[in-house]
C-alpha cells in the first residue's frame, strides 16, 4: 500500500484484487484507464494479492502490459510463496520475472526491524502500551 500510495496518490486510483479473480478483460479495461492521468491522485496502482493464483492466460497478458507501463502506473504482485519461480508450474517464469523487481520482505529478517520502528514511533507519540 505504501508503494501504491506513492505512485497513485489516491485511494480512488488504487485497485486491489486477488490473482485468481483477474481476467484478461479486466486487464484490458485497466490498460485503457491507464492511458491517461487520473482526475484524482498522481497515477494508477494495481495490487495483485496472491499472485501465484494468476491463470496462464493472464500471466501471458501481463508480459505485454508490463513492458509498456507509463511512468505513472505501478503493478504490485504479492504472494506468500517463497522463491523466484513463482509461476514455474504454469510457464517459464523468467520473462515475467525480468519485468519485475522482487522485494522479499520475509526472507530479509525485516519483521524485527519494522516492529522496532513501530515501537519507537509509539514511544515518541506517547502511545507505548497505553490505552486511549
Amino acid at each position: 500500500m505504501i508503494i501504491a500510495d506513492f505512485v497513485a496518490g489516491s485511494k480512488f486510483t488504487t485497485i486491489e484484487s486477488i490473482g485468481r479473480e483477474l481476467t484478461i478483460n479486466t486487464i484490458r479495461e485497466l490498460v485503457l484507464r491507464w492511458r491517461s492521468l487520473p482526475l484524482y491522485g498522481t497515477g494508477h496502482a494495481l495490487i495483485v494479492n496472491e499472485a501465484h493464483g494468476l491463470s496462464k492466460p493472464v500471466i501471458e497478458k501481463f508480459l505485454d502490459v508490463l513492458e509498456n507501463l507509463p511512468d505513472y502506473v505501478v503493478v504490485i504482485f504479492t504472494t506468500t510463496n517463497d522463491g523466484n519461480d513463482l509461476f514455474e508450474e504454469q510457464l517459464d517464469s523468467s520473462p515475467f520475472a525480468s519485468r519485475c523487481l522482487s522485494i522479499n520482505l520475509t526472507s530479509r529478517g525485516l519483521c524485527n526491524v519494522f516492529a522496532n520502528r513501530a515501537k519507537e514511533i509509539a514511544v515518541n507519540e506517547g502511545l507505548d502500551g497505553k490505552a486511549d
